[in-house]
């Protein structure tokens, strides 16, 4: 019989082998050829402080463990009203695939306030990037998120089955969000597996909103006029921030919380801590989230493999708020029970103490790995990075020793490094407690003895004395801390708040930063505020190797590089935290920073003067270009008004002169049109004469010498009609050259002086006609003895010409009028438009 047992333990090993080799060839084929390089992933969360700090810590400790690079997107929610949350969300906008191997979404935290649709359409966007969403489960991407239902049944079995409660409300969380409605229908089914039915006047409404303002929950209050402790003895929220307003309106009423109405929230947030009295709540275990999503992402790239959606269980968290006492007064409580329920078996050895001792020893050696596998599976729980788990393994024997030895200095030294550990990692009080309650429910039952029961007692108790020093020293710490931190940065902000240029205020960040535990710092700047993606300038670089030389104006890149050139190839392991740069909806840039120090509110604090230092110092820029701009307008302003003063000067001159031409030549113009009319009448009469002497022939040759000297005197006006003529022209002649240096003012006189012309060349043709007949009068004058005969027929020509010439006198007249009009006309435009000028 024990060969076949041996031979069948042999099969199972060699069973269990192959099942190990054949996992492992699974493994191994799943196993990229890039395995070895050190990736980079990307982080999408709001904010790092309150439960985000926990996941940032938990990535963090993940990510060194499998040796990644991680880099924080810190925008804002996506589409939440107010100022800013759109200049911050632009930084997702700038992730870029090509920079990270993959990308984790808190997509429950970003998208508190938009439908599923939208935050699952967001997750998408980054595909074929390996993404991992937290909180939300997305179709198509690997998704990490709460068992919410699991929770809230756990609460209200709680207020059921320890408290009794029937009447129990419940705060709904926003309708849009899928997380607040797993919530809600949790709720209903626990109610109705205990056989209660839903009262709608104990669900309170929500305007979808994950926090609402306090006077929501007072207007609830009014409307249905609830009486504390008969028509809802307890209600239980979908968040802790909805539990908190609602119990400041309780509270405000005069309802005691929970002697009236007993609350519980949702997510263990540290302001639940803090309220009074403390919140009894579901705690998300955020720092195992963070931890988790960067294994999967991690386990996603390299493997394959990975489920698409992974459960994480959360954890109740019981305090006041609900009715219970606090962890610490019922681990307290729990020893004095057994202490009784000991003693109440006559269980006691009266013994010298020494006999106790041995039985103690004796029986704690035959269940000491029992004890050591408790202790260990629950620090297994403890979400703390970097835990010393040979101190932890070693820990139960140390309290043996302290008991028997009656000796506590090793077991307080022990627990006073792990308590630190846990606490300085995040945890809180209760964790640290929860380990003294582990220890007494396993030691306390071995102890027989009063004197070793009173050791153990006495053993836990210090161990609580040890958590209350701890935390009191890390509190000092933490408020130390704080306060030099704040100083630093209230420094910083002064000596910025003073400087108005980018050079000096990059001089001071450089210099000033690293005292915040800020190891590498990158400041970009947009080229264009108003089209981030026209291109940007790295203005400040340094790490542990020094500030880099950007030139003067700073190292331009495209905007989608995120960086330029191989600022993000680090030869160690690196973790940067992006966050935007904006004032209001005006952008500005982004800020990476390179942290050593766990303080998300810290960054913040910078992010927010920086970016209004900058805006100052870019205001200040601009207000100097816009000034040398206004100087070299006000130079050019300047010449043009000298160049014009000149310009007036010489049209004035100009007109001055163009004037005096002008009235010249309508002085010239009344002088024609007057010896014009005086020798018209002179033509009539000579006309009437000749019509006289056609009657009267006889006495015809005393008249010939009154006509030459008629014709004498024709000459003579036509000499000084030849001569006006020639004025007129050379007017003319002038006009046109004025006008031309006139420009577009002269173009009117331009037309007239034209017109003179014209009348000139006919005036002069007509002289020529006129001379030509005249020439023809004296000669037959002369032959007039000879041509006697002819009389008739030459004066009947000469009739003939004396009638054109009077129509030409009468034309010259209308010509005469109609120029001196015009004339006038242009002496008035040429007056109005040297007052323009003027």
């Amino acid at each position: 019989m024990p060969f076949m047992l041996e031979v069948f333990r042999m099969f199972y090993y060699y069973y269990e082998w192959m099942q190990e080799v054949f996992e492992a060839r699974i493994q191994l084929k799943n196993v990229p050829k890039n395995t070895d390089k050190r990736l980079t992933i990307g982080v999408v969360i709001p904010v790092l402080w309150s439960i985000h700090n926990l996941q940032w810590m938990g990535m963090n400790s993940a990510a060194r463990a499998n040796n990644v690079n991680m880099v924080y997107y810190l925008g804002r929610e996506l589409n939440r009203p107010g100022v800013g949350n759109y200049s911050a969300n632009i930084i997702y906008k700038l992730i870029n695939k090509d920079q990270l191997d993959g990308l984790i979404i808190v997509t429950g935290a970003i998208g508190a306030v938009v439908k599923a649709e939208e935050q699952k359409a967001f997750c998408r966007s980054f595909l074929p990037l390996p993404v991992v969403s937290v909180e939300v489960p997305v179709k198509g991407i690997k998704s990490l998120h709460i068992d919410d239902s699991m929770g809230i049944r756990e609460m209200v079995q709680h207020m059921i089955e320890v408290h009794h409660y029937k009447k129990i409300g419940f705060i709904k969380g926003p309708e849009f969000s899928h997380v607040a409605q797993a919530r809600f229908e949790a709720y209903t089914d626990t109610l109705a597996r205990f056989g209660y039915k839903v009262n709608p006047d104990l669900i309170v409404p929500n305007p979808n909103l994950w926090e609402p303002d306090s006077s929501f929950y007072d207007k609830y209050w009014e409307e249905r006029q609830l009486k504390a402790g008969e028509d809802v003895e307890a209600f239980v929220s979908a968040s802790d921030g909805m539990a908190l307003r609602m119990q400041t309106i309780l509270q405000s009423r005069g309802i005691r919380v929970p002697e009236d109405i007993a609350i519980s929230g949702f997510d263990d947030a540290v302001e639940s801590r803090a309220a009074i009295p403390p919140i009894t709540t579901v705690q998300q275990p955020h720092y195992e989230i963070g931890k988790k999503a960067v294994e999967l992402l991690v386990m996603h790239i390299r493997r394959g493999g990975v489920s698409e959606q992974t459960f994480i269980k959360p954890n109740p968290v019981i305090r006041q708020s609900c009715g219970c006492e606090s962890r610490i007064i019922t681990g307290m409580s729990r020893m004095t029970m057994n202490w009784e329920a000991i003693s109440n078996h006559g269980l006691f050895f009266f013994t010298s103490g020494r006999l106790g001792e041995r039985h103690f020893e004796s029986v704690f050696n035959s269940r000491a790995q029992t004890i050591r596998d408790a202790v260990t599976n629950h620090f297994k729980n403890v979400p703390i990075p970097d835990l010393d788990w040979t101190r932890i393994e070693g820990l139960v024997d140390t309290v043996r020793d302290a008991i028997v030895e009656n000796a506590a200095d090793k077991f307080l030294s022990a627990i006073r490094g792990i308590f630190s550990r846990i606490i300085s990692g995040g945890g809180d009080s209760d964790m640290c407690h929860d380990v003294i309650s582990v220890l007494q429910k396993n030691f306390l039952p071995l102890a027989r003895d009063p004197v070793i029961i009173l050791r153990v007692e006495v053993l836990m108790q210090q161990g609580c004395a040890v958590i209350g020093d701890i935390m009191a020293g890390e509190t000092a710490k933490h408020d130390y801390e704080r306060d030099h931190n704040g100083l630093e940065v209230f420094n910083i902000s002064q000596d910025l708040a003073t400087t108005f240029k980018l050079a000096p205020l990059f001089d001071i960040l450089a210099n000033r930063l690293p005292s915040l535990g800020i190891t590498s710092c990158f400041i970009v700047l947009y080229d264009d505020p108003a089209d981030v993606f026209k291109g940007a300038r790295l203005m400040l670089a340094y790490d542990e190797n020094g500030r880099k030389n950007l030139g003067e104006g700073g190292l331009p890149f495209p905007t989608n590089h995120f960086l330029p050139g191989d600022f993000l190839k680090r030869n160690r392991l690196f973790e940067l935290l992006v966050e935007p740069l904006y004032f209001n909806q005006d952008q500005i840039g982004y800020a990476l920073f390179e942290p050593t120090r766990r303080e998300g509110t810290l960054y913040e604090m910078l992010r927010i003067q920086l970016s209004s230092s900058l805006q100052g110092a870019l205001l200040l820029k601009t207000v100097e270009r816009n000034s040398r701009e206004i100087e070299e307008t006000n130079h050019e302003l300047n010449e043009a008004y000298k160049a014009l003063n000149e310009n007036q000067h010489s049209l004035e001159k100009r007109a001055v002169k163009t004037k005096n031409l002008v009235t010249d030549m309508v002085a010239n113009i009344k002088t024609i049109s007057s010896l014009a009319t005086t020798h018209g009448d002179e033509v009539t009469r000579l006309k009437i004469s000749g019509q006289d002497n056609a009657r009267k022939a006889v006495g015809l040759e005393k008249e010939v010498a009154g006509i030459s000297e008629i014709l004498g005197k024709a000459k003579q006006l036509i000499e000084m009609i030849k001569d006006i003529s020639d004025t007129v022209d050379l007017v003319a002649l002038n006009a046109s050259i004025e006008a031309a240096h006139a420009g577009e003012f002269g173009k009117g006189f331009s037309v007239i002086a034209g017109e003179i012309r014209k009348l000139s060349e006919s005036t002069r043709r007509n002289i020529d006609n006129i001379t030509a007949f005249l020439v023809r009068i004296n000669e037959g004058v002369d032959g007039f003895i000879k041509l006697n005969r002819e009389f008739h027929t030459a004066y009947a020509g000469m009739n003939d010409h004396i009638g054109k010439v009077t129509d030409f006198l009468s034309d010259l007249l209308i010509r005469l009028d109609e120029i001196e009009v015009s004339s006038r006309s242009i002496l008035e435009v040429m007056e109005k438009n040297r007052e323009t000028v003027l």
